[in-house]
């Protein structure tokens, strides 16, 4: 998505039950990396692209679906810290 002109890569998590971790917290640093990596590749890829500002924020759904709470994480981790 765009924000602003910043290319927002955002992961959706959810879990039903956070009691033993939060579905924001539940990204493993080899997620991270991946996300990360498929996003290099979109950019190079497409040429729009290049020169953008990329932000990756994380959304976490939890509680029941048709009434799931919902936690925004705008900048939840940079290319510097899954490198």
């Amino acid at each position: 998505m765009l924000d602003a002109g910043v290319l927002v890569i955002v992961e959706v998590r959810y879990r039903r039950d956070t009691a033993i971790l939060h579905p924001a917290l539940s990204l493993s640093r080899a997620k991270l990396q991946r996300i990360v990596r498929a996003t290099e590749h979109f950019v190079q890829r497409h040429r729009r692209w290049r020169n953008s500002c990329v932000r990756f924020d994380i959304v976490g759904l939890h509680g029941a679906l048709s009434g799931a709470d919902m936690n925004w994480i705008r900048g939840a981790f940079t290319i510097d810290d899954v490198t």
